[in-house]
């Protein structure tokens, strides 16, 4: 770029020995990207690096909403002292870092988040309604071997600790929005709302959803993964693909049938108190949850998941 390092830099310069503003504008190609990844190289180790606000941040497309951010130099690189992600029904705090040792830049965030209303939360950022409702808490660390600017989802490493609470499992058609492949929640309704109609009438309301995810180069692994409530307890084991969009996971369906069995011995009321307790426990309980047990494989891509069931 003519005149990059005869004029450009040195009003950089200027500009942060005397404590102005920054404000980025242009078209592509005018080295944006460039100056903001060179900032670092400017600044005396002591001097804090940048404060500010990006009003709305987009990661791989994905519009996060208002990040407040400061940061400070240290010996290794940037330091992230605080990060505050805000969205409508969202929030994210943390820190991090951003070293270069060797040529070798890396990346690490440790963020937690909170969602009072996680369903619309997920429509807040453009994806299918695959939820309604539900309270959401999740910490995360994560890292990607790159510069903090050059976030990939599919260089994304680090592990989530996942908890929601109190929602509801939708249906939604794949031309709905953008698919979000949340541990296979979008593709399990498909199924279960045909091998399981009466129990999941109006979607699978649940009291909670909680496990660990390891992510690996863009792909989320879980292992017990579990959906609980009073209708039925789901389990997930497997990949998700992230970066690619897609499934490789085996859910297994245990409906909790009890209280259905009990239902039906209780409009028998002329029968003995006696054999009628003996029914209840003849007809509820491991036994026949056991034997109402469903395992599916999911496989395929987010919007058009390949659910099979494995005979049992």
């Amino acid at each position: 770029i003519i005149g990059y390092d005869d004029t450009v830099i040195p009003q950089i310069k200027n500009a942060i020995i005397s404590g102005q503003d920054i404000i980025f504008l242009g078209e592509r190609g005018q080295a944006k990207s460039r100056i903001m990844r060179s900032l670092v190289n400017l600044l005396d180790e002591e001097v804090p690096v940048i404060s500010g606000i990006i009003q709305k941040l987009y990661l791989d497309d994905i519009s996060v909403g208002r990040v407040d951010f400061t940061t400070s130099r240290n010996k290794q690189g940037l330091h992230l002292d605080e990060v505050i992600m805000s969205a409508p029904h969202m929030k994210v705090v943390g820190q991090g870092d951003w070293t270069n040792a060797h040529g070798k830049q890396v990346t690490t965030l440790d963020l937690t988040l909170s969602s009072d209303d996680f369903g619309n939360m997920l429509h807040t950022l453009g994806f299918a309604a695959i939820i309604d409702n539900g309270s959401a808490q999740a910490v995360a660390k994560l890292s990607w071997q790159d510069a903090m600017t050059k976030f990939s989802l599919k260089k994304l490493n680090g592990e989530v600790q996942f908890n929601l609470k109190n929602g509801t499992i939708k249906e939604v058609d794949p031309g709905a929005g953008r698919m979000l492949g949340l541990f296979s929640l979008s593709a399990l309704p498909r199924k279960l709302f045909g091998d399981f109609k009466d129990i999941f009438k109006t979607g699978f309301v649940f009291d909670e959803a909680k496990g660990e995810i390891n992510i690996r180069q863009g792909d989320a692994y879980t292992e017990g993964f579990e959906i609980t409530s009073p209708a039925a307890k789901v389990t997930i084991n497997g990949r998700t693909g992230i970066a690619a969009r897609d499934y490789d996971n085996t859910v297994t369906v245990v409906p909790d049938v009890g209280g259905t069995a009990a239902g039906v011995i209780a409009l028998l009321g002329n029968i003995p108190a006696g054999i009628g307790v003996w029914l209840v426990n003849k007809l509820s309980g491991d036994q026949i949850n056991k034997g109402s047990t469903r395992k599916y494989e999911i496989s395929g891509s987010w919007e058009k998941p390949v659910i099979k069931q494995i005979n049992q």
